[in-house]
């Protein structure tokens, strides 16, 4: 391999680095001529199994052996080609030789069963196109010079979580490695806002936890912040907040999220570097196990859930400067965030809709996939699958 690894690097380069949007569409047009030309069955199974035993092949490899970028990519691109011709010809075997013969009732069927396998072959090829060229960066470089330092705002929205977990983010906070004078942590509580202190119903309950919130915040070194009304739920907290901060930049972290020492070390260099980058987007990782996978007992056996997004498809996004932002473990640029109007309200899923826009401004966007936040994950089936329906429902439902 030694002999072609020059060769291969630069057609690798080649298929990543330099192609055009519009040279995957021109092959993408090829693989589906060459998957409609008449195949018999008995070749086409044979085609098929040895398609497939490529892939496997390349996969094993992957595993197996430690290869060099460049050959990682063209395996990449490679085994992505082979799938998509696979799902095209199979569609296209379904839609010549399963659909229709034998009765109305069969032909409705089928049809809506090959509907479903179309939509399931979309999504798979816009899976491929998104993780087309992976983009897996190091950390930005942290200058040595404190001058150069933008001043950082740690927002910490929190609505009904106890004050022993928000201790804990709180003290995670104020221990990030930054300079003091340039590093103010804030406690955001929508629990204690003057409408659900006035309220019959919970005043008693928000007053008390408006005084206890208080407290923790002074004996952390964090600064505590209210509203008047509870508004377009952590969207419109944060929003409330931004106008009376003063920071460059600002890093939101979700109440039960504790952030690394190292944090803003290794991030805010993105900033210095990029005057255009609005955001920097770190994976989240969690320390216990969802309901599924304590039910099932499977937290060491497979990958957890939220690893394919905020590793392996926030990689891809970043491949093509489009990285979402997530709700937390994130900085923003806040001159920025204000030019839009703050974080989006529009939709459940406003980290998503935010980016978007700033996306559409023509600002950047970064994944650095370096864990260095830990949280916890929704402990009850009920709440586990009330976060999944907001998160499916997200874009087109409005949080008004």
């Amino acid at each position: 391999m030694n002999g072609l690894a020059g060769p291969v690097k630069r057609l690798s380069f080649r298929l990543l680095s330099k192609m055009p949007v519009l040279l995957l569409f021109l092959s993408l047009a090829v693989i589906l001529v060459f998957s409609v030309l008449p195949v018999p069955n008995r070749s086409q199974a044979y085609l098929s199994g040895i398609l497939v035993a490529i892939m496997m092949a390349i996969l094993f490899v992957h595993k197996r052996m430690r290869l060099a970028d460049h050959w990682v990519a063209l395996f990449r691109v490679l085994s992505i080609f082979l799938a998509t011709y696979l799902i095209f010809r199979y569609l296209v075997w379904r839609a010549e030789y399963t659909i229709g013969g034998f009765g109305v009732l069969s032909l409705i069927a089928g049809g809506l069963l090959f509907a479903a396998e179309i939509y399931a072959a979309g999504y798979s090829l816009l899976g491929f196109f998104v993780s087309m060229n992976p983009r897996d960066r190091p950390s930005a470089p942290f200058p040595e010079d404190e001058s150069l330092l933008p001043c950082v705002d740690v927002v910490v929205p929190t609505y009904n979580e106890p004050e022993d977990i928000l201790e804990v983010t709180l003290l995670g906070a104020t221990s990030i490695r930054y300079p003091r004078d340039r590093l103010r942590v804030h406690l955001l509580d929508d629990g204690g806002t003057d409408d659900r202190c006035s309220s019959p119903g919970t005043g008693a309950q928000a007053r008390h936890r408006r005084e206890t919130l208080q407290a923790l915040c002074g004996r952390v070194g964090a600064v505590y912040h209210t509203r008047v009304h509870n508004e377009h739920a952590k969207a419109g907290n944060i929003n409330a907040a931004i106008a009376g901060l003063t920071g460059d930049l600002m890093v939101i972290i979700d109440a039960d999220h504790v952030p690394a020492r190292e944090f803003l070390e290794n991030t805010v260099g993105f900033f210095l570097g990029d005057p255009l980058c609005a955001i920097v987007q770190t994976p989240h990782s969690f320390i216990n196990p969802d309901p599924v996978e304590k039910n099932l007992d499977i937290l060491r056996e497979s990958p957890p859930e939220p690893e394919l997004f905020q590793f392996r498809i926030q990689q891809g996004l970043d491949g093509w400067g489009s990285s979402f932002f997530c709700g937390s473990a994130a900085i923003i640029r806040r001159s920025m965030l204000l030019e839009i109007g703050g974080i989006q309200t529009d939709t459940l899923t406003e980290d998503v809709e935010t980016a978007m826009i700033l996306h559409a401004r023509g600002y950047h966007s970064v994944f650095l996939g370096k864990s260095m936040v830990l949280g916890l994950q929704p402990e009850t089936m009920t709440s586990f699958i009330a976060q999944r329906i907001r998160w499916a429902q997200g874009p087109s439902r409005s949080c008004r």
